[in-house]
């Protein structure tokens, strides 16, 4: 079966939409229903809201497309990696930045074939906004009731380079970056936002360095592609191709180390952060060794990186 990804498109933006419609709805009752789930991070009644709207629209509107979402995963390996295509969702991307109440969260949903982001939509239910995009689509931006725009990567840095970082989950080991980066301004952002910042030319670099879920990021993934931008590392990134107790996953439910590193610069101080990630992946390798108990059930191992060329600028790939 093939599936026509254009013509997906504004279904997928209207379904982004009505779900961002429910959450707002959530967010100005101040009634959160905040609750804490196993993994200790939060869960409130915007996520289950989103989640039900989300998965009951697809499957009205995709019936033989199998759904994988944050609040609905319980779905066993063995059945969803041999899915030729999915859609793979996170009802409310940044749920600590709406208990917040800064307006930082998104709604994603994102449409995987052969374990690769083929269409990504995110929503920004606060500003009314949606992104969407993905490899052969390009990527476009719509706010409120205006014309959609379509947007592109910056080809060069700025200077002083534009860096984005997450707002809840920054550690100390970006501050071994930012020690040899140089002039840079950087902007602590939530959610999925900081991919849309970057595909749409706000900003130049995003590195992370933490555990994240493949939810979080496929949806800004495709946009990003299909801004032009480079997304983790030279070869593909994928999803639900080996199972989280592999000892080399290519993509699972948490990743750790730098699958997650985005630059679309080209600016010769970047290899300098590039090299200086390298060393501090190999000194986190080893902090993370088997049996050291610090590697979640569903980790994927640090590796080596070493510095790659690209048509859009200095990457990082993982060994």
């Amino acid at each position: 079966m093939s599936v026509d990804r254009q013509k997906l498109i504004p279904h997928i933006v209207d379904i982004a939409r009505r779900a961002g419609a429910e959450v707002m709805e959530v967010h100005r009752s101040k009634d959160l229903g905040e609750t804490m789930k196993a993994d200790r991070s939060p869960l409130t009644v915007a996520d289950l809201r989103a989640h039900q709207l989300i998965l009951q629209s697809l499957r009205a509107l995709t019936p033989d497309i199998p759904v994988l979402s944050e609040e609905g995963a319980s779905i066993p390996f063995e059945e969803r990696s041999r899915w030729p295509r999915h859609w793979l969702v996170d009802p409310l991307d940044g749920t600590k930045e709406f208990v917040r109440g800064n307006g930082e969260f998104t709604c994603n949903i994102a449409l995987i074939e052969n374990h690769e982001p083929q269409l990504g939509v995110v929503g920004v239910p606060v500003t009314q906004t949606v992104y969407w995009g993905g490899p052969g689509l390009g990527a476009s931006r719509k706010v409120g009731d205006a014309a959609a725009n379509e947007i592109r990567v910056e080809p060069h840095a700025h200077t002083p380079l534009r860096v984005i970082g997450s707002k809840s989950h920054r550690g100390d080991s970006l501050d071994v970056i930012f020690a040899r980066l140089g002039a840079h301004v950087f902007v602590p952002v939530g959610s999925a936002l900081k991919f849309c910042l970057v595909a749409e030319g706000a900003a130049d670099f995003y590195p992370r360095l933490g555990p994240t879920s493949e939810w979080d990021t496929a949806a800004a993934h495709a946009v990003v592609i299909g801004a032009g931008g480079a997304f983790g590392r030279t070869a593909p990134l994928q999803h639900e191709a080996r199972p989280p107790e592999s000892p080399f996953p290519g993509v699972r439910r948490r990743q750790q180390g730098l699958a997650r590193a985005l630059s679309i610069a080209r600016r010769k101080p970047l290899l300098l952060i590039l090299l200086a990630l390298e060393l501090f992946s190999i000194l986190a390798a080893l902090a993370r060794r088997p049996g050291n108990g610090s590697a979640a059930k569903n980790s994927l191992p640090h590796r080596k990186l070493r510095v790659a060329r690209h048509p859009k600028g200095a990457l990082l790939e993982a060994l």
